[in-house]
């Protein structure tokens, strides 16, 4: 597999991701964290959908590869489309219902890779119905599963070693080998959303520098065009997409930047939406 984002003829970065199986790690913590479990056996978790605005950095977005340099960070706002998910630990082999099963089977494999736990999960998912379209459904479900699988366990994971184990690894289906995950992109951002809710700004190595709440009157309008649906090994548009982005980043980093610090996070601590609003309309134009 070999993508291409050709920002000019000067700047241009070449992938070879390939087709991995589930459990596959790019990063591991150095110490196997020891589980704590209680009496409850299983827990159901509820989480926000979220919604991509734009990266910090978009010439810094990558596939997972094992590099972990984490910078391109993002905007995002938690929405009302959820992702629903039942976790219940078993003394024998997983049992996994879910629309995304590859997903959830690589989150289970990675957690007893990190823990000294051996048994299995039971594992029932409802998913939010869009996909691939910038609403995190990849991510939300890793991040469900995953949160739900450190509660039972005794958290053995703080929320920021669970963040970046999940966002280190982070991988989609392989829409080109059947049974396969693909290795993602991943900023954490998405992980940020669903903890904290609101409006959360992600910087490097996946950590939240900023989050305000939203106030419940306030509506958003997202627009999903219908087009082909895939993954990024096989989305010409995705690569497109990157290209330009990157040719954008080589000029427009600095004021993107300055209207994130002077427009965005402003006007959003003094509840002023419409100002946001706007801020985000030419941000978004801006890279497109």
């Amino acid at each position: 597999m070999r993508m291409e984002a050709e920002a000019s003829h000067y700047d241009k970065i070449i992938w070879s991701p390939e087709p991995c199986v589930p459990g596959m790690m790019f990063y591991k913590p150095e110490k196997v964290a020891k589980c704590c479990i209680g009496s409850r056996e299983g827990i159901i978790l509820q989480c926000p959908c979220r919604i991509d605005v734009g990266l910090i950095d978009y010439s810094a977005l990558k596939f997972t590869d094992g590099n972990n340099d984490y910078k391109a960070g993002e905007m995002s706002f938690a929405g009302n489309a959820y992702t629903k998910v039942k976790v219940v630990l078993t003394g024998g082999e997983d049992h996994i219902e879910s629309e995304r099963p590859l997903i959830v089977r690589h989150i289970l494999e990675v957690m007893r890779r990190v823990t000294d736990y051996k048994g299995g999960f039971v594992v029932e998912t409802a998913a939010h119905p869009y996909r691939h379209v910038g609403f995190g459904s990849s991510a939300m479900m890793s991040e469900s599963v995953a949160t739900a699988a450190n509660t039972l366990l005794g958290e053995p994971l703080t929320f920021r070693e669970l963040r970046k184990l999940v966002a280190y690894n982070f991988v989609e289906e392989a829409d080109s080998a059947k049974g396969l995950v693909f290795p993602g992109a991943s900023t954490g951002g998405s992980f940020n959303t669903a903890k904290y809710g609101g409006f959360v700004i992600t910087s490097s190595e996946c950590e939240a520098i900023f989050r305000v709440v939203i106030p419940k009157e306030v509506r958003f309008v997202v627009g999903t065009p219908k087009v082909h649906v895939a993954g990024p090994e096989e989305s010409d548009t995705d690569v497109n997409y990157m290209s330009w982005e990157r040719h954008n980043e080589r000029i427009n980093a600095a004021k993107s930047a300055l209207w994130i610090v002077t427009e965005i996070m402003p006007f959003a601590i003094q509840g002023n939406w419409k100002r946001v609003g706007n801020a985000f309309y030419n941000y978004t134009l801006f890279w497109r």
